[in-house]
């Protein structure tokens, strides 16, 4: 009697050695979760980028990225030499808050709703042979119209007496300046912003990853 259980009790030792369930263990395995998941938070918040110099009507404000995502559509364009091209447009949308990315880009452009929330959309055309499954192409975007490699344009969205209020640079005026893709690959996108007009001036770094659909 004695020595069985003996057997037994060595046995349950040896269970729990092993990786069996016990108090302890679950503890350190969901303080081990919680550690990895703050962890990914913080990889994603240096994955968004430096403060964004932004200065809305002269008046300056740091703008600083806690979401972005960018987004592939095809695009039929009409050059100022008459042909007509097939290329792809990406859309840079980037915001001081965290956005929502569940429905893709028309979740991601849902109107702000408070004073303290921002949003900056880039919006550059590809060349003629463009994909939208491929990188971008690392190269400079110039404002400049119906042309390929060209900044479509580039929106700066606020919130002021209870509504949004958009904020818009496009070729042609007085608008000057570019949008640079530095570094590009299927999953990230990152380069420089410095442009301007009478309104509006944008300055700084960018990063932002390619939307997916969420997996089921």
């Amino acid at each position: 009697m004695f020595r069985n259980q003996v057997i037994t009790l060595i046995l349950c030792l040896a269970f729990i050695g092993c990786g069996g369930s016990s108090p302890n263990a679950n503890n350190a395995n969901s303080q081990q979760n919680t550690a990895n998941t703050a962890n990914s938070n913080r990889r994603e918040n240096r994955r968004v980028g430096q403060p964004i110099e932004i200065k809305l009507k002269d008046k300056p404000t740091e703008f600083e990225p806690k979401s972005a995502h960018y987004f592939s559509e095809d695009l039929t364009m009409n050059t100022a030499d008459g042909k007509t091209v097939q290329t792809v447009v990406r859309e840079i949308v980037i915001a001081n808050y965290q956005l929502d990315a569940s429905g893709g880009k028309e979740s991601v452009m849902k109107k702000l709703t408070s004073p303290e929330q921002m949003r900056l959309v880039i919006q550059l055309v590809e060349g003629p042979d463009a994909k939208k499954e491929r990188a971008t192409t690392a190269t400079e975007f110039r404002l400049r119209a119906n042309e390929p490699y060209s900044l479509m344009g580039i929106q700066v969205y606020t919130f002021a007496n209870g509504k949004e209020v958009k904020t818009s640079i496009s070729p042609g005026g007085d608008a000057r300046g570019s949008v640079r893709v530095s570094s590009t690959s299927s999953e990230l996108v990152s380069g420089e912003i410095d442009i301007s007009n009478s309104e509006l001036a944008i300055f700084g770094s960018y990063i932002a990853m390619a939307w997916k659909p969420p997996t089921k």
